[in-house]
């Protein structure tokens, strides 16, 4: 690991408008990016390993999953033993690149409460996702990723 690191970071932030709607089309808008800034970056496929953490985002997951199967050398499938840590609610995910026979983390998101707390206000929604550019260049640049 890494002492310092440099980081791209997505937020997607705005207020529900029921049913889930945001959660599940800001969720789908974030893991598509990955999956195409992998493939433009050089992985040759991409696995997205999804968490439920609370059975009400559970129609989010399977709608998010379902979109995401047409996409072509990108896997999507659960991970319900994940430690999510103190921040995540509803949904969080990792996102790892194939290089050479194996895959490896460079990324990582979900959906947190802060702008909640900050504004009071129980409709805001907030979606964040960071990925490792070191790690994707060391990886992706690496003899075995070719």
């Amino acid at each position: 690991m890494l002492a310092h690191f440099q980081i791209f970071g997505l937020v997607t932030a705005g207020r529900d408008t029921g049913s889930r709607a945001f959660e599940q089309q800001h969720l789908s808008e974030h893991l598509r990016f990955a999956a195409r800034a992998l493939s433009a970056a050089g992985a040759r496929r991409t696995r997205i390993r999804l968490t439920c953490l609370d059975d009400a985002h559970r129609p989010v997951v399977d709608r998010v999953r379902a979109e995401l199967a047409a996409l072509p050398d990108v896997s999507v499938t659960e991970d319900p033993e994940r430690d999510a840590g103190s921040y995540y609610t509803g949904v969080c995910f990792k996102i790892f690149a194939g290089v050479g026979d194996a895959y490896r983390e460079v990324g990582d998101g979900g959906f947190v409460d802060w702008s909640r707390l900050l504004t009071g206000n129980r409709k805001e929604r907030l979606l964040i996702s960071g990925f490792g550019v070191d790690h994707m260049a060391e990886y992706l640049a690496s003899p075995t990723a070719g």
